[in-house]
């Protein structure tokens, strides 16, 4: 019997680091406009000029998630190692120019914003069934995500992730490494939305790579303009989400891996603090906040479903200025995550640890 252990990697940080596990809920997206505030640009309508550029540091950890330390048992499988990544964001007003490629019937005389992210980290395989193995691979994502203004719910316009990720099979006593590689497009128009998902697989010893061709799938969904965000815009989105201290929200989000919205349950659990250092950079004024406390609210998401699988997340997003004077300005910043990672075992979850996701840059131009 073969089993394949897809490490959820780019599967859990498409752009938006969300994971939307299990199925789908067909219709959820019901009519319900959506509202956001534009806390990321302190709570102002950014102007034409407006940019923000956000760095992270990635780091692998077994056990910075209580709930998700890794598994002993995964070693008899493989064992491997992650290097230090790299997460960053850009956002900006998109230009005419590049609204004119995208072929929607909603971007006429609306404020459009354009919202990119990269990440990348090396992953390392050391053993695979107890022998020695020297493989390693980049795994990368790259998105980008063209969206309304905070007035006009953040709605998706147009989004597009391509992305590339080992997938590791076994069968009996075989065990083989392969590479996957995708693009996912998705348009939206007022009332529909048209999702591509093209994609092809090859194992790492292939010799003729370029003779695999990749397969495509489109689909069409229908939906209530304003109703929905995509997963590509979700870290985005969540600065915009007021909530008081165990209040909660419902958002339906569009992502990859299904055709109709997931209802996410996004709740403030809790406000704290944690001592950081940051680099400010303001209109090309750098501030350095060293080792300072930066209060912050913990949104924790997950599907809005009574048998869904998965797990809570959580993102920390920065809730008042910091440093002596308040020299960050209150942007609401995404601060720190960390992502699970695991592989399937039989229908069983095998927890291979998370990533750990700091902010340390900004960049700001107003």
């Amino acid at each position: 019997m073969k089993r394949k252990f897809i490490i959820f990697l780019t599967a859990l940080i498409t752009a938006a680091c969300a994971v939307l596990y299990g199925c789908s809920c067909a219709g959820c997206s019901g009519d319900e406009t959506l509202a956001f505030s534009s806390a990321f640009s302190g709570g102002n309508k950014p102007s034409a000029n407006y940019t923000e550029t956000l760095n992270y540091s990635v780091e692998y950890s077994a056990d910075y998630l209580s709930n998700f330390k890794k598994d002993a048992g995964l070693d008899q499988f493989f064992t491997f190692e992650y290097e230090e990544g790299y997460y960053g964001s850009d956002f900006k007003i998109a230009l005419p120019s590049e609204l004119a490629e995208i072929k929607s019937d909603i971007k006429s005389d609306i404020t459009v914003y354009k919202f990119t992210t990269m990440f990348s980290v090396k992953l390392k395989f050391l053993t695979l069934n107890g022998a020695a193995c020297d493989y390693e691979h980049e795994e990368t994502i790259k998105t980008s995500a063209y969206i309304a203004a905070a007035d006009m719910s953040f709605a998706p316009i147009y989004t597009e992730e391509e992305s590339q990720y080992c997938v590791v099979s076994v069968s009996g006593d075989k065990t083989e490494i392969s590479v996957e590689e995708s693009t996912n497009t998705t348009l939206y128009n007022k009332d529909e939305y048209i999702k591509t998902l093209t994609y092809r697989e090859y194992k790492i010893d292939e010799q003729n790579i370029d003779g695999i061709k990749p397969k495509t799938k489109t689909d069409t969904i229908d939906y209530d303009f304003r109703s929905v965000i995509d997963n590509a815009e979700l870290l985005f989105a969540l600065r915009g989400v007021s909530l008081a201290e165990e209040d909660n929200t419902v958002i339906p989000v569009v992502s990859a891996a299904y055709n109709d919205p997931t209802p996410l349950k996004i709740t403030n659990v809790k406000r704290a603090s944690e001592n950081m250092t940051i680099s400010y950079v303001k209109n090309g004024v750098p501030t350095v906040i060293d080792d300072k406390p930066i209060t912050y609210n913990t949104l924790e998401y997950r599907k809005n479903t009574t048998n869904a699988a998965g797990w809570a997340q959580s993102v920390n997003v920065q809730a008042k200025a910091a440093g002596d004077n308040g020299e960050l300005d209150n942007l609401a910043l995404p601060i720190k995550f960390a992502k699970p990672l695991f592989v399937y075992s039989g229908g069983n979850v095998v927890k291979m640890g998370s990533l750990v996701f700091t902010l340390t840059e900004v960049y700001v131009n107003n």
